[in-house]
């Protein structure tokens, strides 16, 4: 994949938000394990922003995700009809990820 390798053996999840102000959610999670598969290592925020905490506002509801042949990311959104994110790695890493290390 186009993403470093403490990425690898990492389940990406889209965690769509239930639409009330207590949700839980509207973020991409990333879950990595252990080499056997057997145990989590560790549990991350791979994207965000489709929810502001704050003002409750509601930009987007990530529902499914897709791995393309070039290693990039496609995530798709219910709340606004059509729309479809793509997440590459370009080789910079400009945000730290809690539970990442690469």
């Amino acid at each position: 994949t186009m993403f470093p390798d403490a990425l690898q053996n990492t389940i990406l999840i889209a965690e769509r938000g239930s639409g009330t102000a207590d949700s839980f959610g509207y973020r991409i999670a990333g879950v990595r394990l252990s080499e056997d598969y057997r145990s989590v290592v560790s549990h991350f925020v791979f994207a965000d922003g489709w929810f502001d905490y704050d003002t409750q506002e509601i930009y987007g509801r990530p529902v499914d995700i897709e791995v393309l042949h070039d290693g990039s990311v496609l995530i798709s959104d219910d709340h606004s009809p059509g729309a479809i994110y793509r997440v590459y790695f370009d080789g910079n890493k400009t945000t730290p990820m809690d539970g990442f290390t690469d």
